[in-house]
């Protein structure tokens, strides 16, 4: 009708997102800017110049997102190609919460971080996901946080949690030290809100899984795209998620040394240290097995 011809921005032909409402399920598309007819101008930039905002920029609006592309190898790909150093380093930031660090903000080190990001690296190496999270492991511009966690993401929906609570609590049987996943406390994390009781099952989860081997945050804590390994300073804003995760120590900061597995005394373990294996083999030795593991087990989920 009529009333379009009031709306500033149209439908793409990008496939942003598949969302799930009830029984149906509806595509979401990019949004692309719509000329004012007499003059052409989109009318998003005219309206930001009459009110001395910023346009928008067009050439980012249909092309994946680094901040919600899959964490894997194929969506670092789609970031990367792009050619875009600020799209890049959106992506590479987001791995770096999901390895569960920050980036240091000094200048010193944002210099070598807007090398990593630079047009001319991207095209020169052959930088893949794999490569990129072996680097990061001891980037000097990355500090991992002693209290990342392994946490559900709050942009699952409650079935994508459902189903991997599900999966996580069945794997966890023949695991120690966890008993049943009956055994979440009373509120704030027991069933009467899905996301904490995630935060309670699937912390768990990962720190039994980190006892008995090398864990590998952006495989091991995925769960199907429910959960992400994330740093204090993103899940202290989840509403009651602090009471529902095990040995948070306020006291330690990004940088500061990481006690071996989660409270062991037997010996205290640096961050690139906890990520690579503890059999003592660096995982940059390894192939990208990993990950390709974990795109078969997102095939499947």
């Amino acid at each position: 009708g009529s009333e379009m011809d009031f709306g500033m921005l149209g439908l793409g032909d990008y496939l942003v997102a598949k969302m799930p409402y009830f029984t149906s399920t509806y595509d979401i598309w990019c949004l692309n800017p719509l000329p004012h007819a007499p003059t052409g101008e989109a009318k998003s930039d005219a309206l930001a110049k009459a009110f001395g905002g910023a346009t928008l920029n067009q050439t980012e609006l249909c092309l994946p997102s680094p901040l919600n592309v899959q964490m894997m190898y194929w969506g670092f790909d789609a970031v990367k190609n792009q050619r875009s150093p600020s799209q890049t380093a959106l992506f590479v930031k987001r791995v770096v919460g999901y390895m569960g660090g920050v980036v240091v903000e000094d200048d010193s080190q944002q210099d070598l971080f807007a090398t990593l990001t630079s047009t001319r690296y991207l095209e020169e190496s052959k930088l893949d996901l794999y490569n990129l999270t072996e680097y990061l492991k001891s980037a000097s511009f990355v500090k991992f946080d002693p209290n990342a966690r392994c946490v559900a993401r709050r942009d699952a929906v409650p079935s994508v949690i459902s189903k991997a609570m599900a999966w996580a609590c069945d794997n966890m049987t023949n695991m120690t030290s966890f008993t049943t996943c009956a055994d979440a406390p009373e509120p704030p994390c027991n069933s009467s809100n899905t996301y904490r009781l995630a935060d309670y099952i699937f912390s768990r989860y990962y720190q039994e899984l980190a006892r008995g081997r090398a864990v590998q945050p952006l495989v091991d804590c995925d769960l199907g795209g429910a959960a992400m390994f994330a740093p204090l300073s993103v899940y202290r804003n989840f509403t009651g998620s602090l009471a529902c995760l095990p040995d948070i120590d306020l006291s330690l900061k990004p940088g500061d040394p990481i006690p071996g597995f989660f409270g062991s005394t037997t010996r205290s373990l640096n961050a690139t240290e906890l990520i690579e294996d503890v059999d003592g083999v660096p995982q940059r030795h390894r192939t990208a097995v990993p990950f390709l593991m974990a795109a078969v087990l997102a095939a499947a989920w």
